[in-house]
């Protein structure tokens, strides 16, 4: 049976680190902007952020101290890709209760002392965190959460979002597939044994740029094993971003690769 297509927005992908100056200042090396998020509400990360012309962004996170890793969802979590966002929130849709919890308020405090509001669906705990987006709903205008920014944003070109790519085992992979089918109303556009791609769209379409594309794929290499062992899940594993100067993929080790 066809499920009904609708629009699925990527809003931001999320990296842990243990070091946010340093992670920032790689990213700052690799050629993007980088711009101060701020604080918490509940005081215990803060981040930076990269922001596309697409409205998309990159969430550079890390915890104020380990002290307060205990408990917080992202607590277990080892540096790299852990997490990523669609826009706005999850309730009302027949069977969504079955992914996700009733949406709650979140936020975060501006250096210049503004509070930044919104409301988020996270997955059940059944779910590994990162193994299916959570939601993210703007309570206060989304530009003070995100702050819109122009193509020349980024000194290596870098406009927006072009993949997210998942990981998951082969065993897995049919009913991850029916999983994200469920949750993003669609089907894939093309599935085979060993990778599903979903379309997803941006926060704001940039002139001739093509839908996002969601991968979910079994494991190409050892170390693709593990990450996905490690996350006990499917896992947020490469994003790739798009620009004036081509692709680029960056992995879960901060390591940036321009396609040719």
């Amino acid at each position: 049976m066809s499920l009904p297509s609708q629009p699925n927005i990527v809003d931001h992908l999320v990296f842990l680190t243990t070091d946010l100056a340093r992670t920032k200042q790689r990213f700052l090396d690799a050629g993007f902007s980088v711009r101060r998020g701020g604080v918490h509400a509940d005081g215990r990360t803060e981040n930076e952020l990269v922001i596309f012309a697409d409205g998309t962004y990159i969430e550079l996170i890390a915890f104020i101290s380990d002290e307060h890793r205990r408990g917080h969802w992202w607590g277990t979590k080892q540096p790299g890709w852990i997490d990523w966002a669609c826009l706005g929130v999850k309730e009302n849709e027949t069977g969504i209760e079955e992914f996700y919890e009733s949406p709650k308020q979140g936020g975060r405090v501006l250096d210049s002392g503004e509070s930044v509001k919104w409301r988020v669906s996270f997955p059940h705990p059944c779910y590994p965190r990162g193994s299916i987006p959570f939601y993210c709903g703007d309570i206060t205008p989304r530009h003070l959460r995100v702050p819109v920014v122009g193509i020349d944003e980024h000194p290596n070109g870098a406009v927006g979002v072009q993949g997210c790519n998942l990981l998951c085992t082969q065993s897995a992979l049919p009913a991850a597939t029916l999983v994200y089918s469920s949750i993003l109303r669609q089907e894939p556009r093309h599935s085979d044994s060993d990778s599903a791609e979903f379309s997803l769209d941006t926060p704001s379409q940039l002139p001739h740029a093509l839908p996002a594309t969601l991968t979910l794929r079994t494991p190409r290499s050892a170390d693709e094993e593990q990450a996905v062992l490690a996350a006990n899940g499917e896992c947020l594993y490469q994003v790739v971003v798009h620009g004036s100067r081509g692709a680029m993929v960056i992995n879960s080790d901060n390591q940036v690769t321009t396609l040719a």
